[in-house]
C-alpha cells in the first residue's frame, strides 16, 4: 500500500469521543483544509522534470521518424540511381567547402578592413593635396591679374603692398586652404619668439587649438559675434550646444577664421594683432591690453577680400 493510502487510512479513523464546543466543530473544517498532510491526497501536477522528460521523448520520436524518412528516401533513390549515394555525399562535401570558403572570405575581409581604411585615407590626402595645388595656381594667376576680375585684385594687392613699404614689411603668402589666418598667426608667433610647448614651433593646428579652447572658456566674450545661422541671416544667438560645436569646428576643421578668432588669438597669447587692409584703416586688436606688455610689438598680418577666388584670405607680413 502506498504512503498516500496509509495516511488517508489514518485520517479516516474515528477520533476519541470528546465533547467539543460548537465553535470547535465549526472550526474543524478549516483545520482540515489547511492541514498540509491532507494535501498529499491530491494528485500532484506534472513537475518540470516530467515536462522535460516528455519533451525529450517527443524529440526522440520525431528524430526517429525523420531518420526513417531519410532511410526510405535513400533506399528509393539508390534503387533508381545506384551511384546516387556517392554523388549525394560528394555534393554535400562541395556545399560544405563553399560554406567554409564564404566564412574564410568574410573573416579575411574583416581582418583587412583597417588596411583598406588606410588606403582610402591616402587617396583622400592625395586628392586634397591636388586640390590645394590647384587653388594655389589659381591664386597666383589672380595675383598676377590673369584671372577673372584681375584689375580689382591687382588694385587690392598694390594698396596693401604700399602700406607694407611704408612699414618696412613684406608679404609672405599663406596657403589658401582654410587655415590661412591660423598659419599667418603661427608664422608671426615664431617670428617674435613666442614659444610653444617644449620650445616647438607654432603651426596652424596649435593656433586653432589655443583659439578654440580660449573661446570655449570665455563664451560671453564671443557669442555675441556669432549668429545662430551659418549664413548670418538669423539674428538669434547661438545656444550653448551650437557654441560648443562652433568651438569644435575652429579646433578640428578647415573652417575659415575671422574677427572672433583673431580676438581669441590675441587674448590667449597676450599679443596685439594688427590686420592691414586695402580700403580701410589697419585693424588693431589687443593694443590697449597688451601693447605695453609686448613692448609695442604686434603680430602683423594682411587681409585680402578680392585677391583670391575663394574669398577672404590672410597672409603674414614680415620685416623686409
Amino acid at each position: 500500500m502506498s504512503t498516500t493510502t496509509n495516511i488517508n487510512d489514518i485520517l479516516s479513523r474515528p477520533k476519541p469521543t470528546k465533547k467539543k464546543s460548537k465553535s470547535n466543530k465549526q472550526h474543524k473544517p478549516t483545520i482540515k483544509k489547511t492541514n498540509p498532510i491532507s494535501e498529499l491526497s491530491i494528485d500532484p501536477e506534472p513537475t518540470i522534470e516530467d515536462d522535460e522528460l516528455l519533451n525529450q521523448l517527443l524529440d526522440k520520436i520525431e528524430l526517429e521518424q525523420v531518420q526513417t524518412t531519410i532511410e526510405l528516401s535513400a533506399s528509393e533513390s539508390k534503387s533508381n540511381h545506384p551511384n546516387s549515394s556517392h554523388h549525394g555525399l560528394t555534393n554535400k562535401i562541395l556545399d560544405l567547402k563553399d560554406e567554409v570558403e564564404k566564412v574564410a572570405h568574410s573573416i579575411a575581409s574583416t581582418i583587412t578592413e583597417p588596411a583598406k581604411r588606410r588606403n582610402r585615407h591616402k587617396d583622400r590626402l592625395a586628392r586634397r593635396n591636388a586640390n590645394e595645388e590647384a587653388i594655389r595656381d589659381q591664386a597666383r594667376l589672380e595675383i598676377d591679374g590673369l584671372g577673372p576680375d584681375g584689375d580689382e585684385r591687382k588694385k587690392e594687392i598694390d594698396a596693401i603692398e604700399s602700406v607694407c613699404q611704408t612699414l618696412g614689411l613684406k608679404m609672405v603668402e599663406m596657403n589658401p586652404d582654410g587655415h590661412c589666418l591660423f598659419s599667418a598667426i603661427a608664422d608671426q608667433l615664431n617670428l617674435n619668439g613666442v614659444p610653444f610647448q617644449n620650445s616647438e614651433a607654432h603651426t596652424y593646428s596649435t593656433c586653432r587649438t589655443m583659439a578654440a579652447e580660449y573661446m570655449r572658456r570665455h563664451p560671453d566674450d564671443f557669442i555675441h559675434y556669432l549668429p545662430a545661422a551659418d549664413d548670418g541671416i538669423d539674428e538669434g544667438l547661438m545656444s550653448k550646444v551650437q557654441y560648443n560645436q562652433h568651438c569644435d569646428q575652429v579646433r578640428d576643421s578647415a573652417q575659415w577664421g575671422g574677427e572672433p578668432e583673431i580676438l581669441a588669438l590675441s587674448k590667449c597669447f597676450k599679443f596685439p594683432i594688427h590686420v592691414i587692409q586695402a580700403s580701410t584703416p589697419t585693424l588693431k586688436i589687443g593694443d590697449e591690453e597688451f601693447a605695453k606688455f609686448r613692448s609695442n610689438k604686434s603680430l602683423t598680418i594682411s587681409y585680402h577680400r578680392k585677391s583670391y577666388g575663394l574669398g577672404e584670405h590672410y597672409n603674414s607680413l614680415r620685416p623686409r
